[in-house]
């Protein structure tokens, strides 16, 4: 019994790492994307949204 509570701890631990690995993945490209937006808008005078009308 003590051997299946420990590894379903095991698990659970395994997939609280996953997730906070596809966190970090994900504020990763949102930062990308801030950074592009910025730097379309330096560049360019206009927003993205406003570059992806035209």
């Amino acid at each position: 019994m003590a051997e299946t509570t420990e590894a379903i701890e095991v698990t659970w631990a395994r997939r609280r790492e996953n997730i906070r690995g596809a966190i970090k993945l994900f504020r990763v490209a949102v930062d990308a994307i801030q950074r592009h937006a910025a730097h379309t808008e330096a560049q360019c005078g206009i927003s993205d949204p406003q570059l992806w009308i035209l």
